[in-house]
């Protein structure tokens, strides 16, 4: 993950400081999903903690999920289907990437 460094007290009250500054942690994100093709276990902890996470708050089931969908779902993405060992059926489909965009809004306070 990129470092940058802490919010000061300077930046937090300066207006166009805070902006860039945030511009900056959003821009950290964009460049750890794009570099990973993805969402995968490994960065769903650095993404949870720019999104305000603590490293006690993070989900590792939620995690393991995610990158088990991920793998399960690139063996499709990146062969033709005919040369691919893990076809799972549409309703199959349907119901995990339910599940997890399910879990994610929880996960993210997104819904009750």
């Amino acid at each position: 993950m990129e470092t940058y460094l802490p919010l000061t007290g300077k930046c937090a009250f300066n207006v166009e400081s805070l902006k860039t500054y945030i511009s900056d942690i959003i821009g950290i994100a964009k460049r750890i999903i794009k570099d990973n093709n993805g969402i995968k276990e490994s960065f769903f902890g650095n993404l949870s903690v720019l999104a305000g996470k603590t490293a006690d708050e993070i989900d590792t089931n939620l995690s393991a999920s995610l990158n088990s969908y991920g793998k399960i779902r690139g063996d499709v993405a990146h062969q033709s289907t005919k040369h691919s060992s893990t076809i799972n059926a549409p309703s199959a489909e349907f119901t995990s990437a339910k599940d997890l965009v399910c879990g994610l809004a929880l996960y993210f306070d997104l819904m009750s």
